[in-house]
């Protein structure tokens, strides 16, 4: 047979012969009594060696092949984030779990249908892992933060069946969390389990290969080849869509299906073309601000470190001095009514409020009446004789210091400077730089230069 004929048979047959037998090892060797372990990885094994043949016998892109740095790099991520961190998590997260739950009697493991044949079992826990997995993707290419760690899957500009398993360690723990505890909690039979891993790892290989594919009909139960490269796609549009992560039945349910039939995606990977692609920067990617769009400085762990304690603080401006400011900016004629009734309820018993009836102003209207606009000079014997006698003069506290004019139009001015007037400052700059790291939090990384005026100049 011509081999352009086998290349044609293997782009249609490949997918669904080489899960076909995987599966097949699996519960073959379940029946001969093999170890579980065993049962799971030699037909895992299997499928990445198969798929490794394919990439090089039949490559889709042939720019994609992998060289040794690809491989290097993502046998990395495939060893610590896909193997032993699950592993941690299962003895970390679950066994605790598993103790409450004991300890409170929830007896959730009846909520599972233990009874039903392993393939069915298996069948179903596709269904709600994939459900459950489907919000968390969605959700992380919609919320900025859950974004910046999933922008380490995305980097990549090529796939290969190998970069399945590029993922940041935290997203990692948090896919933990909704596809494979919530079945540890309800009982299910580790072999149940083995036999759903073995389709989610050889789904996977396939899923990111480079092997030319056609998948027909399954392109609309399985997330295949197919459709994830359109999800990795550079441009937005195309991206945003198919997050299945082993079908494809939610997208057609909620409508983020997409398959153009006419064209081939272009380009994959981030905006920032030069962003890190190896294991320790990219441990530090997600917290160097909107890297993925721009080139930024990756931090030391120590910055990261700081930049959290630096959020909490922005967290705490928002809510305590930035959001009432908003809202006040809402009815500016009232606060200024209200803050005019505050100025002269606390100075109407100094010799100038009494001078100018203070106590008999109830609005703007009756204020300007009673108290006409003064230069400085009318005002300047009110603060020396303050100055002087410490009497409540002009204003019922003592200033904390003065300002001190040029005077390079006359004689000097002293303008007082009150402790609330130091208060609002620091309020108002905490709003300021609050504004600033809204809009541009990485303005904030590393070190900052600050330029300000001598305390005595001359």
């Amino acid at each position: 047979m011509p081999a352009l004929t086998i290349k044609n048979a293997l782009t249609w047959t490949a997918y669904p012969v080489v899960m076909l037998v995987c599966i097949g090892l699996f519960m073959s060797f379940r029946g001969l009594g093999f170890a579980l372990l065993a049962c799971t990885y030699l037909p895992i094994m299997l499928g990445a060696g198969s798929i490794t043949f394919l990439e090089l016998y039949n490559p889709h892109i042939k720019s994609w092949i992998a060289n040794k740095n690809d491989v290097g790099n993502d046998m990395l991520f495939m060893v610590t984030v896909q193997m032993i961190l699950p592993k941690l998590l299962a003895f970390l997260v679950a066994i605790s779990i598993i103790k409450i739950i004991a300890y409170y009697s929830l007896g959730l493991t009846g909520f599972w249908p233990h009874a039903w044949p392993i393939g069915v079992q298996a069948v179903l826990m596709v269904l709600i892992a994939d459900f459950f997995r489907y919000w968390l993707h969605k959700f992380s290419h919609e919320n900025n933060t859950l974004w910046r760690l999933h922008a380490v899957h995305h980097s990549p500009k090529k796939l290969y069946w190998l970069n399945v398993g590029r993922f940041h360690p935290i997203e990692k723990s948090l896919q933990f969390l909704v596809d494979v505890l919530p079945f540890i909690v309800l009982g299910v039979r580790e072999e149940v389990v083995a036999l759903y891993f073995v389709f989610y790892a050889v789904n996977g290989f396939f899923q990111h290969c480079n092997i030319e594919l056609r998948f027909g009909f399954l392109n609309y139960i399985i997330s295949s080849a197919e459709l994830h490269r359109w999800h990795h796609s550079r441009l937005i549009e195309e991206s945003n869509a198919n997050y299945g992560n082993n079908i494809i039945i939610w997208d057609i349910l909620f409508g983020t299906y997409f398959f153009p039939r006419d064209r081939l995606v272009d380009k994959l990977g981030l905006f920032n073309k030069d962003y890190p692609l190896d294991f320790k920067s990219q441990l530090r990617t997600p917290f160097a601000g909107n890297i993925d769009k721009q080139a930024l400085p990756l931090l030391k762990y120590r910055d990261i470190a700081m930049n959290w304690f630096l959020k909490l603080r922005m967290i705490h401006i928002r809510f305590r001095y930035y959001a009432p400011y908003v809202r006040s900016a809402r009815e500016p004629w009232k606060v200024q009514e209200n803050l005019l009734h505050e100025i002269l309820q606390q100075n109407r018993n100094t010799r100038f409020g009494k001078e100018h009836s203070f106590e008999k102003i109830k609005n703007y209207a009756q204020f300007k009446e009673f108290v006409p606009v003064h230069d400085y000079e009318q005002l300047r014997p009110y603060f020396e004789e303050q100055e002087k006698t410490g009497e409540p003069v002009i204003h019922a506290n003592m200033p904390v210091m003065y300002n001190e004019t040029s005077g390079t139009t006359g004689k000097p001015k002293y303008i007082p400077v009150m402790e609330e007037t130091i208060s609002n400052l620091r309020k108002s700059q905490r709003i300021f730089s609050y504004v600033q790291y809204k809009a541009r939090p990485e303005v904030f990384y590393g070190k900052l230069l600050a330029l300000v005026s001598p305390a005595n100049e001359g």
